[in-house]
């Protein structure tokens, strides 16, 4: 065992100057420690107990016992996270609360390539280029994390890890098939050209039939609106030298929709493209690792008009970054970056209403961003990390400079006992949405307290874990529709108090492996006189956040056979409807509990066979008022070569 963890410690410590998320050979280390490994919030190997931000990571193995079609699928497993689906692929995600249409709270990344749309300043979940069968991991960060991966972290982070070609050999093909007809199919694999070449690509996509949905029937545009999914991406990696990679990514992706958006009660068929193309550099040296990476991604949002017109939301976004983490002496990192960032979007063309007129625009702004990080291991037990970041945002008409933080400290009382120390400030900026109809900068400021217990218990093979959190919201942004004036802003309507606790237990008995949680959360809105005096009334980020959740699943193996179940439930809570004037702008959602269960069978050792079952007991339940859930049931085969 001191062997084990000697040679674990020194691969760690091997791998500290390690920035990028794919410039460590994962597998080897995670090995050793038998616990995931993240580099994503410090920029060095850090095991996930000792990690200075709460984090849950979702491994490739996890995915696949899970059964789950998409992304917000397996991130509703996780506590604290809270999901709404609308249509078939159609869901929103948030981390602790807050969760509404298009919402703007959760920074989503691939590989540090940020992925939600700058448009709305939300994720479009299929529109991810990538397949579940190329993810290493996914790192789930609660809370706010600006001065670690970038404004707009003030719910938390979904860092999506894929394979690195450089070190992991992967090849597989699968394909699904639904009750209704609908198909989904993915391709992945990787390849080795030579000693310093590597590449690995991925395509897929499905065509299915949404849920069965008034609307549906009566609206021609939104019955042609079934959905449908392609995606595809390269990733080519180069060895210059024993310790240089170059990298360069590739992907393309389109997805058809019907979704509600961020202006209450507008539901919208819609049709998006996107791309992107990135390059990377990492080289480790005498002065640490240098990490240089740029990208570009673009976007097109098509609305779909009963009208025959079709405008559509181009955006497109450029970030340059470059960042060095080294240690000055053995028990100090340091991670110093600078960032720019230029934004854009363009409506091309006018959106004809009966209600509201939106005319062609085309808007802009850039970032200027600096950040710094001094992670110091104080003693075998103790260690702290201070990061801090400053956003200079400039526009047209004015110019905005605000800082964030973050400070934790890890102490690992006892052997299997590890307690965290938080206190962050996170900014959450307007989308170009928001811009358009507010003419202001002036993000969310978002304060964060948290205390974490992470106690092993090896009677149970796993163990159990604790989390108690405050947060304080100031001046919550929200897209606002006048049904009486037939008008849209967006404006600051209220500040906002979170109160939460969240308790989660693993073990493994057996053949059988299992986790459950409970999250609690309670918010407390402050509205602006200016919210107040809407016909709506106030702004109920109470209502919207369910106030009880519960989390348990488990998985059966034994030799060929594989057995699954999930289940959750969600206590009633309220979603905004500007239009239910009556109703005080608001409708009510009842509590739900949702199963899905999976079970598979192993035909070779590469082949494998199973049938799924998801949403199995809330048929016909409404998440999002004008969508209904719908039960599906799959068989899928995979091949793994």
């Amino acid at each position: 065992m001191k062997i084990r963890a000697f040679l674990a410690t020194s691969t760690l410590l091997c791998a500290a100057g390690k920035a990028s998320a794919q410039t460590i050979d994962y597998g080897s280390i995670e090995m050793l420690f038998g616990e995931p490994v993240t580099t994503s919030a410090t920029g060095s190997a850090k095991r996930l107990s000792e990690a200075p931000a709460t984090m849950e990571i979702i491994t490739a193995d996890e995915i696949r016992s899970s059964g789950e079609t998409d992304l917000p699928g397996i991130l509703s497993r996780v506590s604290g996270i809270s999901t709404q689906r609308f249509s078939r692929n159609s869901a929103d995600v948030a981390v602790r609360g807050y969760n509404r249409s298009f919402t703007p709270r959760l920074l989503v990344l691939v590989n540090g390539r940020q992925v939600y749309l700058d448009t709305y300043g939300y994720t479009q979940w299929d529109l991810i280029p990538v397949q579940l069968q190329e993810i290493r991991q996914i790192e789930i960060v609660k809370g706010p994390n600006t001065a670690l991966f970038g404004f707009n972290a003030v719910g938390g982070v979904v860092n999506i890890i894929t394979f690195d070609p450089t070190y992991d050999e992967l090849g597989t093909a699968s394909l699904r098939v639904d009750q209704e007809g609908g198909f989904q199919g993915s391709l992945v694999k990787s390849l080795k050209l030579g000693e310093r070449l590597s590449a690995r690509g991925s395509i897929g996509g499905y065509q299915l039939d949404d849920f069965d949905n008034p609307v549906f029937a009566t609206d021609p545009v939104i019955a042609d609106a079934d959905p449908e999914r392609f995606a595809a991406s390269a990733d080519i990696r180069y060895r210059l030298a024993d310790k240089t990679i170059l990298g360069f990514e590739a992907t393309r992706s389109e997805v058809t929709t019907y979704e509600r958006t961020a202006i209450p009660t507008v539901d919208q068929a819609a049709d998006y493209e996107t791309s992107s193309y990135r390059a990377t550099f990492d080289s480790e040296g005498a002065w640490g690792l240098f990490s240089f990476s740029a990208y570009q991604n673009r976007s097109e949002r098509t609305f779909r008009s009963p009208l025959g017109n079709s405008p559509a939301l181009a955006a497109e976004l450029m970030v340059v970054k470059a960042q060095n983490v080294f240690k000055p002496l053995p028990a100090h990192t340091l991670r110093v970056a600078a960032e720019y960032r230029d934004s854009s979007l363009e409506l091309e063309g006018d959106i004809p209403s009966p209600t509201i007129s939106l005319t062609a625009f085309d808007l802009s702004y850039d970032v200027v961003s600096g950040a710094a990080m001094w992670n110091w291991q104080a003693s075998s037990r103790v260690s702290t990390t201070l990061a801090a970041r400053l956003d200079r945002l400039e526009w047209t008409t004015e110019d905005v400079t605000e800082p964030s933080y973050n400070a934790a400290v890890v102490v690992q009382a006892t052997d299997t006992t590890m307690m965290r120390f938080q206190a962050s400030r996170g900014l959450q900026i307007p989308s170009l949405f928001d811009i358009q109809f507010a003419n202001s900068l002036e993000p969310a400021i978002v304060d964060n307290y948290a205390v974490d217990l992470d106690h092993r218990i090896d009677a149970m093979g796993g163990g159990i874990k604790a989390s108690v959190f405050y947060q304080q919201n100031e001046d919550l942004r929200q897209v606002v529709v006048n049904p009486v004036l037939f008008t849209i802003a967006s404006t600051q309507v209220a500040d906002s108090d979170l109160f939460g606790i969240e308790l989660a237990a693993d073990g493994r008995a057996g053949p059988v492996r299992w986790d459950a949680s409970y999250t609690y959360l309670s918010v407390e809105d402050d509205p602006t006189p200016v919210a107040q005096l809407t016909p709506i009334g106030d702004f109920n980020f109470e209502g919207l956040t369910p106030e009880h959740e519960a989390k348990a699943q488990a998985t059966y193996e034994a030799d060929r056979l594989e057995l699954g179940g999930a289940v959750r439930y969600v206590s009633e809570r309220e979603f905004l409807d500007p239009f239910n004037i009556a109703g005080g702008g608001l409708s009510e959602l009842d509590s739900y509990i949702a199963l899905d269960l999976r079970a598979a069978y192993d035909v070779t050792e590469r082949v494998a066979l199973a049938f799924e079952g998801q949403d199995l007991t809330n048929d016909g339940d409404t998440q999002v008022p004008g969508g209904t859930i719908e039960t599906r049931a799959w068989v899928s085969l995979t091949v793994n070569f």
